[in-house]
């Protein structure tokens, strides 16, 4: 039976951008899509009811945020280059119009519309226009922007500051009595520690963020949470736990419609489907995260599935067309200074190199993408490096080099939970012993 993978139809169902064929997982319509936008410009119209004589404001803000909707529900939005012109429109709304004690309200909206467009840095930069990341946190408005902000600075390897913002957020939340935002704070804080290898600590802030919604109607918050702790079994090789809290996070997500959140849980559940070599499940969930990720203009998922979808090319030896999808990731994450994207791109680079005997060109390329993970604490990513680093180097020969590189890639995968990988690396550091 030929692998599902290959061939030029197998090339067209992992690059088009329609609809699988086989059952939706998630049923999302065009006009759901839309509504998450809508609902976006509508909050902007009930913030701008508070001051109804503010005629002025109202005609001149929202005008403008209508504007953008339509070009956001454009047929041609979905280009790079007409996110990237929204963005920078959005990036330029003039707020001076708006009263003071509205401003913050409406900086949350818009960042959150950038952030949702991929456009990471941009966000942070608009955000710091109105709240300086050395500002406390004195109302309700501005607990969300630090949130915010810490997040931003997360995504771009900033790991110290962002933990610090995060923090700042909490507390502040904490003394507002706000116990869904430090909710929210405690998941964030989840990513920090997942990202630095401490899954135990983790786990202990996704359990303290269900504490603090303690019932609460919160879908979105949960939807986090759940999606979160799905990526913390994965991790850890429980691969059913994983799809078992990613199935629950899709359930959640639906029904606080965050089209987002519900492509990026998609993605996840594509790779858990990988992992377990259902091969088949994959290629449909990565297709349908697409296709919702595509509509809803969400920049940063679609150059992550350009990465996945490259890797199930070089897995396969279709070496040609995991090339572009890369070269387009690596730009995006270059724009938006997403170290630990820019780091992956760069290691799957290495493996393509690997794939075609290049090792010699290969190693470069693993050793800067490990150095990139180690500058923004992504342990993981850094112990993923290293192994495929261990590989190419075995290939020049040098069996010492390649097995100290796989031993310090099996410590880091270790310390950090992982221990399926772990144990594969040290399988290859006992391999390459026994040949010295």
């Amino acid at each position: 039976m030929p692998s599902p993978l290959t061939g030029e139809k197998a090339k067209e169902r992992v690059c088009r951008e329609g609809c699988p064929r086989v059952r939706r997982v998630v049923e999302v319509s065009v006009t759901d899509v839309q509504g998450y936008w809508q609902r976006r410009i509508e909050a902007g119209n009930a913030l701008l009811t508070q001051q109804p004589n503010n005629r002025a404001a109202q005609e001149t803000v929202m005008a403008s945020l209508r504007c953008l909707l339509a070009d956001l529900l454009d047929d041609q939005a979905h280009a790079t280059e007409a996110r990237q012109g929204i963005a920078a429109a959005l990036g330029q709304l003039d707020l001076s119009l708006v009263t003071p004690g509205l401003r913050l309200s409406f900086v949350n909206l818009i960042i959150d519309m950038l952030n949702t467009l991929g456009h990471v840095s941009e966000a942070l930069a608009y955000s710091e226009r109105f709240l300086p990341l050395d500002a406390p946190a004195v109302e309700p408005a501005a607990v969300c922007i630090v949130r915010y902000q810490g997040d931003f600075l997360r995504q771009m390897g900033r790991g110290m500051e962002a933990r610090a913002r995060q923090q700042a957020a909490r507390e502040a939340a904490v003394s507002q009595g706000l116990p869904l935002e430090e909710a929210q704070c405690l998941n964030n804080l989840a990513l920090l520690d997942m990202e630095a290898g401490n899954l135990a600590g983790a786990s202990q802030q996704l359990a303290r963020a269900l504490a603090r919604a303690d019932g609460a109607p919160a879908p979105v918050l949960l939807g986090h949470v759940h999606n979160n702790r799905g990526i913390i079994a994965s991790i850890t090789g429980d691969l059913e736990t994983a799809r078992s809290e990613f199935t629950r996070s899709l359930a959640h997500r639906e029904a606080g419609g965050d089209w987002p959140g519900t492509a990026e849980t998609l993605y996840n559940l594509a790779l858990v489907s990988r992992r377990q070599q259902r091969l088949n499940e994959a290629l449909t969930l990565l297709d349908q995260a697409h296709a919702l990720a595509r509509h809803l203009r969400y920049g940063m998922l679609l150059a992550h599935i350009m990465v996945a979808r490259a890797e199930l090319f070089i897995e396969q030896n279709d070496l040609d067309p995991a090339e572009p999808l890369l070269r387009r990731a690596q730009t995006f994450y270059s724009s938006q200074q997403i170290q630990m994207g820019v780091a992956e791109t760069i290691r799957v680079r290495g493996d393509s190199l690997l794939a075609a005997n290049q090792h010699d060109h290969a190693i470069p390329l693993f050793r800067l993408a490990a150095d990139l993970c180690r500058q923004a604490g992504y342990a993981l990513g850094e112990a993923m490096a290293l192994e495929r680093l261990s590989e190419a180097i075995a290939r020049t020969g040098d069996l010492s080099a390649a097995y100290q590189t796989v031993s310090a890639a099996a410590s880091l995968f270790r310390q950090s939970g992982a221990q399926l990988d772990a144990s594969r690396a040290e399988a290859a550091q006992l391999a390459l012993q026994l040949r010295q």
